[in-house]
């Protein structure tokens, strides 16, 4: 199975997700698109990883895309961006995966790179004919595909032009276009052909792995602590 991971500056998460991928899966193939402006992922440690650098706007230019963004984002929103202190992460993530759409010609399972698989999902994913995705809902209201783990079908996304990502509609003031918000609109208005699965039977999510700091590190539905605390918790998972 091929596997596709965004990475930003946050090398000893992504290492330790591909050597917990190879534990799962003996056939793995998988592809990291480096972000990085700081702390590249060290290309020298495993075999089946292929790196894309995108770590000068070689591919995407989000300078770019974040100076088109701001002509359609709500006051609300972009006072949102401005105080998060992210530099308009979700938008470089979202942009990212859309590039991994568009440019890998086969199907992919999207992780984020501060995910462990705690068991192996390759029974989800073999032989399905749909997107295999998990949702998050905000008072019952279905708003985004999780982006941890989510199984990219080609025909299927080709087929109905999906898109991960669209500067016209990014705006994070509407629950739909966070990251994985376009791509979940699309799924349920288009009627796309979708598995749901139980996320968290699957994974463990250290989340918001590449801004996160110690004194951000105790928030809502991820683990407690520093990566580094994260990392040891789950050794199991990856040595």
């Amino acid at each position: 199975m091929k596997y596709a991971i965004v990475h930003y500056n946050t090398p000893e998460l992504t290492t330790c997700l591909c050597a917990n991928i190879n534990k799962f899966d003996d056939n793995a193939s998988i592809v990291i698109f480096e972000n990085s402006n700081k702390r590249k992922y060290d290309t020298e440690l495993f075999d089946n990883v292929e790196v894309i650098d995108n770590s000068a706007n070689r591919l995407v230019n989000f300078d770019d895309l974040i100076v088109e963004s701001k002509k359609h984002l709500s006051p609300r929103a972009l006072a949102a961006h401005n105080a998060s202190g992210n530099h308009f992460g979700s938008l470089r993530h979202a942009a990212s995966v859309q590039w991994l759409l568009d440019n890998l010609n086969t199907d992919f399972v999207l992780l984020d790179s501060d995910v462990l698989l705690t068991k192996s999902p390759l029974h989800l994913f073999n032989n399905a004919n749909a997107i295999v995705c998990d949702f998050l809902m905000i008072n019952n209201y279905v708003c985004r595909v999780l982006p941890f783990m989510c199984f990219m079908k080609r025909d299927i996304i080709t087929q109905y032009n999906l898109k991960f990502f669209d500067v016209n509609r990014f705006d994070a003031s509407q629950l739909h276009t966070d990251t994985g918000g376009t791509f979940c609109y699309d799924i349920l208005t288009q009627n796309i052909p979708y598995k749901r699965f139980n996320i968290s039977e699957y994974i463990v999510h250290f989340g918001n792995g590449s801004w996160r700091t110690s004194a951000k590190a105790n928030l809502p539905n991820t683990e407690p602590g520093n990566y580094a605390t994260f990392l040891t918790k789950y050794r199991g998972l990856w040595q």
